[in-house]
This record gives structure tokens, sequence and C-alpha cells, in this order.
């Protein structure tokens, strides 16, 4: 009751080769035409081919072609490997390693595929023949201590030790007397004396037929033409027990119900591939000879592995193409200080770090967008930021401070960018923001404790930290010298947007008093007069929020 040995692999004629290109060629088809292959896959045909392609001895890029859109299409076993990875994971090279790990074994019929209660160690795909899907149910049923012992025996005989186990411990109250180690125990005792009296009938030339063997006989026998799988439940859930009159009580004994037949195509065994030690839920029974493509626990776990490694080494690699850490090994890096960075991911809208926020971690952008902005930020605190960062005096202007705040945008972050860096820092706080502006985003951040630690004891990563923050400052100190005043008035109105990157500010006039045609005409003026005065700046740095400010201090602020 059990698996044979592996198929022999078979050399596969220059026929069937060609048969196998000619189902990869389909498949670029519809994959071309962005058509779905799920009904491809179910033709026995096709499950030929499969087979065919799993009794190779090597197995070529056509072969791991076909066997990841076969695998791809099998939506339980898709959804099952994909549990605890990223949304953003691409199963494609994981597929092509499941690939070519998978075998091809065949099963006899009358035989077990497993059994409910084992740890399951695989998972299969029927390529030919039928199985049948059989789950516990409790069974209340009136016997004898007698009946009830002979019952037990029979479980073990048949070695459903799941069903046994369940079984005696419903009932173990009702029966103090019987004990599980008994009928496990006993059943080996008997073996070893059946084998010592053997050995003794033989050497006194005497045949004995024991007791033991009439017993058995009793059972049934897996290899007759007469056995069936109703035969063999109905021998579970005791069936054929006689309802005594005397001394008999109810019991609550585990037996089998058949819930489906899963025939060709179908897949079985996917949760024991990612949940380690997980017991069997169910027993498949093979009800005719079947062909089954196999995965092993420890095949899948070696291929996932070697992707998870493949993915890591391209994170590092990211993180080194920063030249911060270029001063150590690759290996030495991994070993000693990658585990100290995370991965985090972002969607729209979502807030990075907040202004006045303390200076806690250091971000490596990977993927996406974050805008830089700044609020509330006075005359005053914008000189205070510049002496900060470079000890240059604000660059003075014939108009006085407005004495209002403003809301400044900075930059953008994208894929490459480091933040957490001096120029946005005042006072060991973020002067400004980050926003997430792309659908997704990615970083990786360290401790900004454990950075400091890593840059004394390396002073080539101290240097490149000191040489990145000095860039980053001067570029910085150069948007801020930029920012100019200029008299409201000449900016006065609604204007529109005329560049992506530039939103101008909206004034308070009141047009509602003025008829349509006037209403269009004072607004082409305004533009007019407003693209006059906006020529020779670069409107993606302009400010994008309106100004409240008091007509006797007219004033707002826009970048050169």
């Amino acid at each position: 009751m059990g698996r044979t040995n592996k198929i022999l692999h078979s050399n596969i004629k220059e026929e069937d080769n060609k048969t196998i290109l000619a189902l990869a060629e389909i498949l670029k088809e519809k994959e071309k035409d962005k058509l779905s292959t799920e009904a491809l896959f179910h033709q026995p045909e096709t499950l030929i081919i499969i087979k065919m392609i799993l009794t190779k001895y090597e197995k070529d890029e056509t072969d791991i072609y076909v066997l990841t859109k076969y695998l791809s299409n099998l939506k339980s076993f898709m959804q099952t490997i994909m549990q605890g990875q990223p949304e953003d994971f691409n199963m494609i090279p994981l597929l092509k390693k499941i690939s070519y790990n998978l075998e091809c074994e065949e099963y006899y019929k009358n035989t077990f595929v497993m059994k409910v209660g084992e740890e399951g160690k695989d998972f299969y795909v029927i390529l030919s023949g039928t199985v049948s899907v059989l789950v516990p149910k409790v069974i209340s049923i009136i016997m004898t201590e007698k009946q009830y012992l002979k019952h037990l025996k029979k479980l073990h005989y048949y070695k459903e030790k799941h069903l046994l186990e369940r079984t005696y411990f419903n009932n173990c109250l009702l029966y103090p007397n019987i004990k599980l180690d008994q009928i496990t125990k006993e059943d080996i005792k008997k073996k070893k004396k059946k084998k010592h009296k053997e050995e003794e009938d033989y050497h006194n030339n005497i045949y004995i037929n024991n007791n033991n063997e009439e017993e058995e006989e009793k059972y049934l026998d897996f290899e007759s033409e007469d056995f069936t799988l109703e035969k063999y439940i109905s021998e579970i859930n005791a069936s054929d027990i006689k309802e005594e009159k005397y001394e008999s009580i109810e019991v609550k004994i585990v037996g089998y119900y058949k819930v489906i037949d899963l025939n060709q195509g179908s897949s079985f065994g996917e949760i024991a591939l990612i949940n380690e030690n997980q017991q069997r839920t169910a027993s498949i029974f093979v009800k005719e000879e079947s062909i089954f493509g196999i995965l092993s626990t420890e095949s899948y776990k070696k291929s996932l592995k070697s992707i998870q490694e493949i993915n890591k080494k391209k994170d590092i690699e990211f993180i080194f193409k920063t030249k911060l850490f270029n001063d150590m090994s690759i290996y030495f890096f991994t070993q000693n200080y990658w585990n100290y960075f995370t991965h985090t991911k972002m969607v729209f809208g979502d807030v990075l770090f907040n202004q006045n926020d303390e200076r806690k971690e250091i971000y490596f952008i990977q993927d996406g967008e974050f805008k830089l902005t700044s609020y509330q930020l006075s005359h005053k605190k914008i000189n205070l930021i510049i002496n900060q960062l470079g000890n240059i005096n604000f660059e003075k202007n014939d108009y006085a401070d407005i004495g209002k705040s403003i809301d400044l945008p900075l930059s953008y972050a994208k894929k490459g960018d480091i933040l957490g860096t001096g120029d946005i820092i005042y006072d060991n706080k973020f002067f400004c923001n980050a926003i997430c502006t792309s659908k997704k985003s990615a970083f990786f951040s360290i401790n900004y404790n454990i950075f400091e630690n890593i840059c004394k004891i390396y002073k080539g990563v101290l240097n490149n930290w000191r040489k990145l923050e000095t860039d980053k400052k001067i570029l910085m100190i150069q948007k801020f010298q930029n920012v100019k005043f200029t008299n409201k008035n000449s900016l006065s109105g609604e204007y529109r947007k005329e560049d992506e990157n530039a939103v101008f500010w909206k004034g308070k006039k009141n047009d509602e008093d003025l008829n349509e045609e006037n209403l269009i005409q004072k607004k082409y003026n305004r533009m007019q007069r407003f693209n006059t005065i906006v020529s020779n700046i670069d409107s993606s740095l302009l400010i994008n929020r309106n100004l409240d400010v008091e007509k006797k201090k007219n004033r707002c602020f826009y970048f050169k």
C-alpha cells in the first residue's frame, strides 16, 4: 500500500520533441494575444505531453517553458506558493526552478498515496488515472468491549494510525482497561512469536497453522480482484458489526467518508510545501493505476531559497550602487551589516516622514517617487536653515520681510536617492516632509545610530557620507538662495496650469460682478501679464500654495 519506484527516464523520439515544440508555439501565440491557456492544459493530449517532458533525462528551455505555463494555471498551487510572498514577487523564476525539479511517479491500483495524519512531504498533479479523497468522520455505534477491541486491532492492521488514536481517545473513559500500547505492542510480540514458532516447526518438520494467520485471513486483501473502496470504507466504519443484546454500549469511532474523486489534471497536497510538519487532513486512495507529477517539499524549499538569494543579492548590489559602503567587500557587508536594513513598501499618499520629526533612520529609495515639501516656512527660518547648512548669509533684497509663512516645494526623491542626509535637517529634525507621489514605492532603511557607529568604525564610509552630504547641501543652499520677492499685484488674478510641474497661486479677486465677456477678456489679460513675468523663471520650481497676505505687505516668494 504505497509508492512504487520512480518511473524510469526514457529516451524521447524526435517526433515527441516536435510535439513539445508545437505546444510551446501555441502557448507563445496565446501569450502574445493575451489569451487564457487554462482550457488547453485540461485536454488529455496536453497532459500526455507534460508526462512525456517529465520522463526526459534532461529538460531543455522549451520543456521548462511548457511546464512553467502548466504550473501557472494550477490555481490552488499558485495561491499556496504565493502565500507570504510580496505582491510584486516575480513568480516566473521560481516556477522555472520548480519545473526543473518536477518528477514523475506511478502508483498501482488499490493503494494509498497518503493517509490522514501523516506528515505532508510532497505536492501531486494527476497526469493520468483517478483517486478518491477520504475524510475522517465520527460515527456512533453500539458494540461490546470485545467488538471494540477487535475494531481497534483492525485499524492497526490497516495502518490507520490517525483513526486508531482518535477512536481510542474518544472512548478511553468507557474502556479504561484497554490501553493503546497493548494493541501496538501485542502485534509486535505476535510477529516475533510467529517467527520463532515457524523456525521451531521448520526444524521439527512440523507445520502448524496458528490463530494469528486465521485472524489475518478475515481482513481485506488489497490485491484481490474482489477488493473495492466501498468494502474498505465499510470495514473502517465497522458497518459489519452485529449488535448484541448484552454488555453493549454506544461508542464513537472515527471512520471515513468519500468526498470526491479527482481525475486527470487535478492536484492535491500543496499545503505541505509551505507548512513544515503539516499533517495530512485527508487520505488519497488510488482507484486505478495512476501517474503523478510530484514536487517534494525539500525541492520546493531549495528552489524558493535559491530565488530569495538571487533577490537578496540584487538588493545588496542596489545598496552598493550608492557608493557609501565601497570600502568593504560585499561578502563582509552581507555577513555583518545587511541584517540591519529593513525593506518597506508604500503607496500613493503614504508619509515617509513629517516635518519636525527627529532623524531616526536613513532611507535608500529603491523604487517610486517622494515629494519633499516644507510647510509654514518664514523668511527668518529660511535664513537660519541656510546658515546651518553652509554658514552662508542669505542674500538680502530690496523687499521687506512679508511677515508670513509659506509652503515651499523643495524637490522629488527618486530611485537611487538617499533621504536623511544633512541637506534636509535642521537641529537634528527634518525641516520638510516626504510624501509618496507614485502608485507604489519601496525603500531600504537603517537606524541612524547604527549607521553612525558604522561610520566610526570605517573611515571610508564616513568620508563617503560627508561627501554626499556636502554635495546635497550645496544644491539645497542654491535652491534657497534663489528665493526672491516680487510684488503680488503683478501676479494677481486666477491662473491656469501651463506646465505639469507648476501650479500657480490663485488670487482672491472677485469676478462675480463681471459679465461673461469681460471675465474672459480679464482672464486673458492676466495670463498675458503673467507669462511676461515668468518667461525667465524656471516654472518647475514655482511655489505651489496660496499666500494670504495683507495689501500693505503685498509680496510672495518664487524660485528664480
